[in-house]
């Protein structure tokens, strides 16, 4: 007979415990005496940076003065300028600073020999002797400690130069159209001041269109102390090539064809007119007009380079023959509107001529004073003889 087994129940499963997460692991902190090692070598680091910057710039004017000539030498003319101070004038700028540029120094010198002079203040300086084997000049170049910094103080030397026969400066390799520099002064009415630095320079040496022998170079340095006299710097008297003079007279020609353009008596930037006042016998015409003037004949002219009116600009001008000019015109003669002739001349007194770079010429007239002060580029005097009425 079947026996009921009651079975006992199973037992039931534990739930399961989650894993427990993984700590992340922890990398090892640094030692301590590596960073003590790195912190050690920037504070050397800086140490000897600082010891050289102060050793090499700051702490010797010699040296200072030393780096100063090698940059010019190597014809860095920015690395030079970052040696000069603001003490003083400081670096040039604008037109004066026009030559401070590779260009503008030469080859062939070096620093012979520097020795500083304490004095303190404005007493200190360096002397500086500079040339070659040959040939030497001594000068100064004054430094100041500000800020425990040695600088160079103004160590320029500034010219002045009377360019007579060219319309531009030229200093060693370099060459400036005075236009450029000045132009308020295109003619080169007055004497150009330029800074230059310290070096060995030749000025206007193989001038296009000129027969002279360049000028033999000279040593420039600052002769120190407050405010020194520029150095004068003049060119030979020019003597023009054959092709030079040609080409002055043709020029010429074409200056008188394009005044006689003008409808106007006194043509602007023209060597003849009526002037002011023209005497016309018993009485002066008044209020011309009708205006015509015709070359009959162009003047000859010649140039000479040792001629140079006052103001001291451009080569003298002289008409060896006076050409005709021949002027049409109406005025008022004796109450009257009359039809009148005149002949004229150049007026040779104002021309000058200069050289361009390339060894043209250009031709233009130094300023005269009109009536009522008023200063004009053209003659004041008249130039032209009254021939009666047509």
């Amino acid at each position: 007979m079947p026996t009921d087994e009651t079975a006992e129940p199973e037992p039931e499963a534990a739930p399961e415990t989650p894993p427990e997460t993984a700590p992340a692991p922890v990398e090892p902190e640094p030692s301590r005496p590596r960073y003590r090692f790195l912190a050690i070598a920037a504070v050397v680091c800086l140490v000897i940076s600082v010891t050289t910057y102060f050793v090499t710039r700051d702490d010797d004017p010699v040296a200072v003065v030393e780096g100063f000539f090698t940059a010019i030498l190597d014809k860095d003319v920015d690395a030079a300028l970052e040696y000069v101070g603001r003490i003083g004038y400081g670096v040039p700028f604008g037109e004066r600073a026009a030559f401070l540029h590779p260009d503008a120094i030469a080859d062939g010198w070096r620093l012979l020999d520097a020795e500083y002079v304490g004095g303190g203040g404005l007493d200190d300086y360096v002397e500086v002797t500079i040339g070659d084997d040959e040939s030497s000049t001594t000068g100064r170049l004054d430094v100041s400690d500000y800020g425990g910094e040695w600088n160079i103080v103004d160590p320029f030397v500034e010219i002045e130069v009377s360019a007579t026969a060219f319309t531009y400066v030229a200093v060693n390799d370099r060459r400036v159209v005075t236009a450029d520099l000045y132009r308020h002064n295109i003619g080169g009415f007055f004497a150009n001041r330029i800074q230059l630095l310290p070096g060995r320079y030749t000025f206007f040496g193989d001038a296009p269109g000129t027969v002279n022998a360049a000028a033999p170079p000279v040593t420039l340095v600052p002769a120190g102390g407050y405010s020194p006299e520029p150095v004068p710097v003049a060119p030979r008297v020019a003597k023009l090539t054959p092709e030079a003079a040609a080409a002055v007279q043709t020029t010429a020609d074409g200056l008188i064809d394009d005044c006689a353009a003008f409808t106007t008596p006194n043509p602007a930037g023209c060597p003849f007119g009526l002037g002011d006042f023209f005497e016309a016998g018993d009485d002066p015409v008044r209020g011309i007009h009708d205006v015509v003037w015709e070359v009959v004949e162009h003047p000859v002219l010649t140039v000479d380079g040792a001629i140079a009116g006052i103001p001291q600009t451009g080569m003298g001008v002289t008409a060896a023959e006076p050409g005709l000019i021949r002027l049409t015109a109406r005025g008022e003669k004796n109450g009257k509107d009359v039809r009148f002739r005149a002949d004229c001349a150049v007026d040779d007194d104002d021309l000058r001529v200069a050289l361009r770079p390339d060894g043209t010429p250009e031709f233009y007239l130094v300023p005269t004073i009109g009536m009522f002060g008023i200063t004009f580029a053209g003659t004041n005097a008249a130039t032209c003889v009254y021939k009666g009425e047509v």
